[in-house]
């Protein structure tokens, strides 16, 4: 097996005494140093988002620009309210949906966060 040192990155965590923290590992391929995630940064695997807290932060804010993005761009579009409403629900939930399978989002915070951005335009328009 072939390993591109140039596409790949290290990130570690290690248990020291009762808490788990983020290290710098030193990882060497054929004498060339793999580099290292910084500590508090993320890295994405499989358009996954993982950082030390595990926090989808992310994922979280991509999905807020995302839906916000979609639903201005549909909002000028000249159609009919009926035809909006259902681009709203079949063309941004598609472009948006991978997010959720991916991170672990909770309603709460979809209905805190989301609701707020598509019913001032789906409400006021």
């Amino acid at each position: 097996m072939i390993i591109r040192v140039d596409k790949c990155n290290t990130f570690g965590i290690k248990k020291c005494s009762t808490n788990y923290i983020q290290y710098l590992p030193k990882l060497l391929i054929k004498n060339i140093l793999i580099p290292t995630i910084k500590i508090g940064e993320r890295v994405c695997y499989l358009g996954r988002y993982f950082d030390f807290i595990m926090s989808d932060k992310q994922h979280k804010s991509d999905i807020i620009d995302s839906i916000t993005y979609l639903i201005t761009d549909i909002d000028q579009k000249p159609l009919h309210p009926k035809n909006k409403i259902a681009l709203y629900r079949n063309h941004a939930l598609t472009k948006t949906s991978w997010h959720f399978t991916v991170a672990n989002l909770f309603k709460t915070w979809v209905i805190e966060n989301l609701d707020s951005i598509t019913n001032s335009y789906i409400c006021n328009g």
